[in-house]
């Protein structure tokens, strides 16, 4: 086709558009309408094939290049995951799809690879993330998952005798999928035991255990929080906060500094008395939420995602597992205490530092929010978990009066 047929073939179209939509009839705003109506055409491409199939509306040079720019459109989405996977020789030839797994909160990105036998867990770690941490987490699982802890999915080796990869200044990791659903609903009293009894063998399979007793790790880091804490300008903060353009977190962020505030004199005798609880050290779970466990109907399947894996007390996984099986804001320590495995029971000194721990997570731990989306400036994907997340930590925050630890 000679550009000057290309032209007139353009014009007519233009002068056609315009006796239909005579506000339109310019040449801008054809080229517009034109795209919008072949937008609307669901049978233009054909996503699942690898080249598009033109409809009747594609014919000439406006739909070849219409259409070019969606093949684009769709090969930029997908083509920085094709050198990533292309690293996992295990998976290749599998054929299948890549589905984008829901944000989380941890900056991470992750994307389902389905196959035709079996599917994957494609995800990229934060910006900056620790290749220690993610050679430590990747031992801690194939340790254990050795000696029969299968409710922990395997990471998949690359073709560099690892099984991760670097590629974009990013690490990415390829892990079996773990079937089945998160709890839609508060977990019963299966369901908890369950899941205690996976924190309970994780630790039970620990080859580090310290020698001696000593002061748990997360202990000090609540003692400095506090200290951090009882410094900042509390009447600047709440201005800070209020400049969030989002009502309802606003409220929930007030509340939590105003928590801190009101609890400031109790909290800082609780951290003081959690530095002199002695307890074994090893390499804990750090932060096992609800969300990353699964359920396959009323079997258990397991747990994913050790991001937040670390050197510390089991004290530690109990007592941010049982804030999460919270029911209305309050811990059934007794209950929870109880449904750990015998071996696993813990002593009396890490009964208390669970407990006590549990407390200053409430008035300590929300105020991370606070860091994150007033001071730091953070943004996330998943505005609905943010709100999940703030609203778990404001109904605790209604129940601290009563909490077990101001009676111990």
């Amino acid at each position: 086709m000679t550009t000057k047929f290309r032209k007139r073939t353009k014009a007519t179209f233009c002068r056609s558009v315009g006796k239909i939509y005579p506000t339109l009839s310019s040449r801008r705003n054809c080229s517009i309408l034109r795209t919008r109506f072949w937008e609307r055409k669901p049978g233009c491409i054909n996503k699942i094939d690898s080249q598009p199939r033109l409809s009747r509306f594609s014919r000439g040079g406006l739909g070849r290049k219409i259409e070019r720019k969606k093949q684009q459109e769709m090969t930029s989405h997908t083509s920085p995951l094709e050198p990533v996977l292309f690293r996992f020789p295990a998976i290749h030839g599998l054929g299948g799809q890549i589905e984008p797994c829901r944000g989380g909160l941890s900056g991470s990105k992750a994307w389902k690879v389905v196959g035709r036998s079996k599917s994957f867990c494609l995800k990229r770690m934060p910006i900056d993330f620790p290749v220690k941490l993610l050679q430590s987490i990747h031992a801690a699982v194939q340790a254990r998952r050795q000696q029969g802890m299968t409710t922990l999915p395997s990471f998949i080796a690359a073709d560099n005798g690892e099984t991760y990869v670097q590629h974009q200044n990013r690490f990415w990791e390829l892990q079996e999928w773990l079937p089945g659903e998160p709890l839609t609903s508060p977990p019963d009293r299966r369901q908890k035991q369950e899941m205690l009894g996976l924190i309970a063998q994780f630790h039970a399979l620990s080859s580090d255990i310290s020698p001696a007793l000593e002061v748990s790790p997360g202990a000090e880091r609540r003692l400095a929080m506090f200290q951090h804490w009882n410094e900042i300008n509390i009447p600047h903060t709440h201005a800070q906060i209020s400049k969030l353009g989002h009502p309802q977190w606003q409220f929930w962020l007030h509340a939590l500094v105003d928590s801190f505030v009101a609890y400031r004199q109790p909290l800082g005798l609780l951290v003081q008395q959690m530095q002199a609880e002695r307890t074994t050290l090893r390499t804990c779970i750090g932060d096992p939420r609800l969300e990353n466990f699964r359920f396959d109907g009323q079997k258990f399947v397991g747990m994913f995602d050790l991001g937040s894996l670390r050197r510390d007390s089991i004290a530690l996984d109990v007592s941010r597992l049982a804030g999460e099986m919270s029911t209305e804001g309050v811990v059934d320590w007794e209950e929870v205490f109880a449904l750990l495995p015998a071996s696993q029971r813990l002593t009396p000194s890490e009964e208390r530092l669970a407990i006590e721990l549990d407390a200053a997570n409430v008035l300590l731990t929300g105020l991370n929010w606070v860091q994150w989306l007033i001071t730091d400036g953070y943004s996330f994907e998943n505005c609905d978990q943010v709100s999940f997340r703030l609203q778990h930590f404001h109904t605790r925050m209604l129940k601290i009066d009563g909490h077990l630890a101001w009676k111990i």
